[in-house]
């Protein structure tokens, strides 16, 4: 009977092991796959400066992975100012890119839960209205991309973002400030692009089964003349009539424009206002979506420029303004441009140099301090935090790092 006893006993303790084995290994997935929302882009890099012989997308992928994110926005289409890629991906198909092209096909590799790419399809113009012939090609070239995306990186816990450059710009045909209406079968075609892409992503799930997720989001970048002129743009325009799963808001209207005259987006209650009325208004003419949960605006693009005069430290200030505004509205990703600068004005967290700035810091520290209370919370609660507990925490970092700042705080 004792052995018997004993039996049964170490069956149990062997089984509560087991248990405990595998909630160790889920918690650590759900960890390492956590959504930090605060992450950076590498677009156009390399157009300025590089300092090794990788490729400049991997070279720079590989610093936003040391700085401790797992969120990275990339062109998968060349873009112009691009010199490394082979000539014959520059008019080939996102499929054939991301599955042939080697560095977007070891960047996709790379340890980035969080994948936003802007994808063009060759030879698709919705600007004078969709043809059959376009549609076609265009849910065809989408739909292959987000199964490939589903069957090559099945349980690795990767989600995929297929979205494009500002849209605004795209919908005018320039970049005017002023022009307030726009062809009417300009915006259909806008409409139907969407459409048409939303369900090439939505057949591709459904008829691929993987834990791989893959979604398609819009980018608007001129809202505030549709709030403020009632002019044409994708806000009013478009958005109410297409059915996307997120949207990426490249938000320089708003962080810098409306806010150059007024400290330039030191005060934080100033820049919380402007960003907020503009991701409210954007919410506010978006249809339901029972796919995803939560908020589903996000900032795609902001950033401090020196070219606008801001110091390094300025620059680094405004942007947890930013970062802590997004957190607070409850935005899934705040994407700062970005890594290296494009342009030479500034825009970067690694200037050419080489030499890590205060917006590089910040960002470094933020995901220290985060995945540090991550995993407290996780072995005090045997869970990671939800999304409130996250926010608040966040929060609490962002302005503790503010706090230590030797800038002017006004608003804060």
């Amino acid at each position: 009977m004792r052995e018997i006893i004993c039996f049964f006993v170490s069956l149990l303790v062997i089984s509560s092991c087991n248990q405990s084995r595998v909630r160790t290994k889920e918690m650590l997935k759900e960890y390492n796959e956590y959504n930090f929302v605060v992450g950076t882009q590498t677009i156009g890099a390399g157009s300025q400066y590089k300092f090794t012989e990788k490729p400049v997308l991997i070279e720079t992928a590989e610093r936003i992975v040391a700085m401790g994110s797992n969120i990275l926005k990339i062109s998968l289409n060349p873009v112009a100012q691009d010199t490394e890629t082979p000539e014959k991906f520059r008019q080939a198909s996102p499929l054939m890119i991301a599955s042939q092209e080697s560095a977007i096909k070891a960047l996709l590799e790379m340890d980035f839960t969080y994948n936003l790419l802007w994808v063009t399809t060759p030879g698709v113009d919705w600007t004078d209205g969709m043809s059959k012939k376009e549609l076609d090609m265009e849910y065809h070239s989408i739909r292959e991309l987000a199964e490939y995306f589903r069957n090559e990186f099945k349980e690795t816990g990767k989600k995929f973002y297929i979205g494009h450059w500002e849209g605004d710009w795209l919908l005018l045909g320039n970049f005017s400030w002023t022009q307030e209406r726009i062809k009417p079968e300009r915006i259909q075609g806008m409409i139907d692009w969407y459409n048409i892409r939303q369900k090439a992503i939505d057949d591709a799930v459904n008829a691929v089964v993987s834990d791989t997720e893959v979604f398609h989001y819009m980018e608007l970048n001129r809202v505030i003349p549709a709030m403020k002129n009632g002019a044409d743009r994708i806000v009013n325009r478009v958005l109410p009539y297409v059915d996307v799963d997120y949207i990426s808001y490249s938000s320089w209207e708003s962080t810098i424009e409306e806010l150059l005259s007024s400290g330039k987006g030191a005060d934080y209650q100033e820049l919380k206002r402007s960003l907020f009325n503009v991701l409210d208004y954007i919410e506010k003419n978006m249809k339901m979506k029972s796919r995803v949960k939560g908020k589903r605006v996000f900032v795609g693009e902001y950033g401090f420029p020196l070219s606008e005069g801001y110091t390094p430290e300025e620059q680094a200030y405004c942007t947890l303004n930013v970062m802590k505004a997004g957190i607070e509205w409850g935005c899934p990703f705040i994407l700062y441009w970005e890594i290296y600068d494009n342009e030479g004005r500034g825009f970067w967290m690694i200037d050419k140099n080489n030499e890590e700035q205060p917006v590089y810091r910040v960002h470094q520290t933020f995901y220290e301090e985060m995945k540090k209370y991550i995993w407290a919370h996780m072995e005090s609660e045997k869970r990671v935090p939800d999304n409130k507990e996250f926010r608040d925490q966040a929060i609490r970092i962002i302005s503790e790092q503010q706090s230590n700042m030797n800038i002017a705080k006004t608003g804060t």
